[in-house]
């Protein structure tokens, strides 16, 4: 989503986009709280902060395009090096 983000598309593509990023960053962060990572949870919430969609920041839109390719990595990344901690 946050690729196809790059193109133009209509205003309430992005607004969706916005809230789902949002809530895949919230889950992200209680995540990175249940297998105690301090690097991924301060990243969910950075993401979580900038994708808001409550109180939005506004950026041109060449910026936005490197913030959701950025993401779109880091989303990427998260899912293969957040691993649920093994209980023993």
């Amino acid at each position: 989503l946050l690729i196809l983000a790059c193109f133009s598309l209509p205003y309430g593509y992005y607004r969706f986009l916005r809230v789902f990023v949002t809530v895949v960053s919230i889950w992200g962060i209680f995540v990175a709280i249940n297998v105690e990572n301090t690097i991924w949870l301060l990243v969910f919430l950075a993401a979580a902060v900038l994708f808001n969609p409550l109180f939005p920041i506004y950026l041109t839109k060449p910026v936005w395009r490197f913030f959701n390719i950025v993401a779109a990595i880091i989303f990427a990344l998260s899912i293969f090096t957040l691993k649920r901690r093994e209980i023993d």
